[in-house]
């Protein structure tokens, strides 16, 4: 079954007979963990990070000339520090591939191939935390080492196709209508208590005319922006999301003071189906 209009897929994210197909986690465990999330990275923590979040980034958009591939040169770099920031990892360059394995593995639950090198990953990630805080770290690991890139790179684009909307990058509605927008999730997996498989497409219920008017317009004053799914919603949202919100929010007006005037010179779609991101020349 495939779900993509707004009020379905949300009502699916919500309902407690829908399983996640990849991995062990149960909803009651999931609950744990969010709540887990809370204290470790409850928002004066966040508020903590925050000036190393925009002083790395201003470093390393400051160091960038000619002509720059934004995610590569800046967006995975810059979210590979967050990451290690946040989750303490003083070098975390040599966990990115384990981070995009364990990604892969994840969105494609039925390749026996990704989920036997998603098991070596995060036995490795893992093994950087302490026991009781390894699940939650490696969660959000991954979500800013793979998924944030990903998001920057799309909402990068979108306001580099849309430069009006630059005059509107304070909004405290931005960032939500850059993750309806431009979130790099497609899919999420769930099965029935029968058995019944269930795709829930995530990026075509942000554009659902029924929820959103003009949905395929970016607008950063966008009412209910924040409505979006993004995250995925119900027992098994992202754990992560707050922090990729955090980090977004930091990075965003660092971007608008160095790529503004920058011109776009073209784009290239990349990941699978479950995650969509565009690498993004500029110049």
């Amino acid at each position: 079954m495939l779900l993509h209009r707004y009020r379905d897929v949300a009502h699916a994210l919500r309902d407690p007979q829908m399983q996640i197909i990849s991995g062990s986690v149960d909803p009651s465990t999931h609950r744990a963990m969010r709540e887990q999330a809370r204290q470790l990275y409850s928002q004066g923590k966040i508020e903590g990070w925050r000036p190393a979040f925009t002083a790395t980034a201003r470093g390393l958009a400051s160091s960038l000339q000619g002509e720059i591939e934004l995610v590569h040169d800046f967006a995975e770099p810059w979210s590979l520090c967050v990451a290690g920031l946040v989750t303490g990892i003083i070098d975390p360059r040599g966990l990115a591939q384990a981070a995009q394995s364990i990604f892969a593995a994840g969105a494609s639950p039925d390749d026996e191939a990704l989920r036997a090198a998603s098991h070596q990953a995060t036995l490795l990630l893992s093994s950087r935390f302490s026991p009781a805080d390894a699940a939650l770290h490696s969660q959000a690991f991954v979500a800013l080492a793979v998924s944030l890139p990903a998001f920057l790179g799309n909402a990068w684009l979108g306001l580099l196709q849309n430069p009006a909307q630059f005059e509107w990058i304070a909004e405290p509605t931005a960032i939500d209508e850059l993750l309806r927008y431009a979130g790099p999730s497609l899919r999420q997996l769930r099965t029935t208590t029968n058995g019944e498989r269930v795709e829930l497409r995530l990026a075509e219920a942000n554009r659902d005319p029924e929820q959103f008017e003009h949905p395929d317009q970016l607008n950063l004053r966008r009412r209910d922006a924040a409505t979006h799914l993004a995250f995925g919603g119900g027992p098994y949202a992202c754990v992560g999301g707050q922090l990729v919100k955090a980090a977004a929010a930091a990075v965003l007006p660092v971007f608008a003071e160095r790529f503004r005037e920058a011109r776009l010179i073209r784009s290239e779609p990349y990941g699978g189906s479950a995650i969509r991101g565009h690498r993004v020349y500029v110049i």
